[in-house]
């Protein structure tokens, strides 16, 4: 029976195709020179110290209007977090 890998293998993987997910790994991350949008986790951080998280955002504005929305909901702090660069982005004191 002939091996038939090396012809999937050959259709499957070309150069020329593009790939249908974007790159979001890194802060600043750029295709083509597009800036891609970066994602973010919005976490609840309660007076004890610990913390959930609440939502996820694409890009700093979602972040930012999701922080201010959760911020309403709740007398504890939250918070913007991107994981990638281990950076805090973004902090809110809870309803008043």
């Amino acid at each position: 029976m002939p091996d038939r890998r090396k012809d999937c293998v050959d259709d499957t993987v070309r150069s020329d195709k593009r790939t249908p997910f974007p790159r979001t790994d890194t802060a600043e991350t750029t295709i083509s020179g597009v800036r891609m949008d970066l994602e973010y986790d919005i976490f609840e951080e309660f007076p004890d110290g610990s913390a959930i998280w609440r939502a996820f955002a694409r890009g700093l504005d979602e972040a930012r209007n999701k922080l201010a929305e959760l911020s309403q909901q709740s007398a504890n702090e939250f918070f913007i977090f991107h994981a990638p660069t281990k950076q805090t982005i973004a902090r809110s004191n809870g309803r008043k």
